[in-house]
């Protein structure tokens, strides 16, 4: 576990391919499943690609569901974080590179999901688009509105449920940050989220020109 303060950028993460959907929705609470014991750690990001070599800097954990069987496409993320003072966030972004899909869960709560088909998605889950190679790129999603829903504590659980377009699919990859503050999504359309006040610095100034000619007040 690491301690959160402005940025985590997780370093490990525990994982497992689900075969069938006996965990139910246990496995991303607080509190660990009961199969705990079989997940398996790694480091973040989690994937695997076999070509085009998009994601080679950035699969640092092979994992290919369906290596385990033919009909997986799911991967099962958990990654426990500590917060020094969870009542001073009110601002959180969640930062995602992925491909293809994903839900995301902060502490049992959903606070994320792209390219999902089905409400509750299965194991064999499949997205409803392949991203490719806009999953090199972090997209920032503020989720400041599950704050208050989410009873951040001292210690808390992202869980991700990472999302395949197929089994037989050539890649996949779940890379996720959590920002105490906001991050403008830098892909979105107007004025990106407020980084903090406004400031105006002014040079210089003449409201009355020694040469009397009004025309030549300026403002700099």
């Amino acid at each position: 576990q690491r301690q959160m303060c402005i940025r985590d950028r997780f370093d490990a993460a525990k994982y497992i391919v689900p075969t069938n959907d006996n965990l139910g929705t246990s496995w991303k609470n607080l509190d660990p499943p009961d199969n705990f014991n079989q997940w398996r750690t790694g480091p973040l990001g989690i994937g695997f690609e076999r070509t085009p070599r998009n994601f080679t800097e950035l699969i640092r954990t092979r994992v290919k569901p369906s290596d385990k069987c033919n009909e997986c496409s799911n991967v099962l993320v958990r990654i426990p974080f500590s917060l020094e003072n969870p009542d001073d966030i009110s601002k959180l972004t969640l930062r995602m590179k992925y491909d293809d899909a994903f839900v995301a869960y902060l502490n049992g709560v959903e606070v994320a999901r792209r390219n999902v088909v089905d409400e509750q998605p299965a194991f064999n889950a499949r997205a409803s688009s392949n991203t490719n190679t806009r999953a090199v790129k972090f997209e920032n999603i503020d989720i400041s509105q599950f704050v208050a829903d989410i009873q951040l504590s001292t210690h808390n659980v992202l869980a991700i449920q990472a999302i395949n377009s197929s089994p037989r699919s050539y890649d996949m990859l779940v890379v996720p940050e959590l920002i105490d503050g906001l991050l403008p999504d830098l892909d979105a359309v107007g004025i990106p989220h407020q980084q903090g006040p406004p400031q105006v610095e002014f040079g210089d100034f003449d409201a009355n020109p020694v040469s009397g000619n009004q025309d030549q007040e300026f403002i700099e």
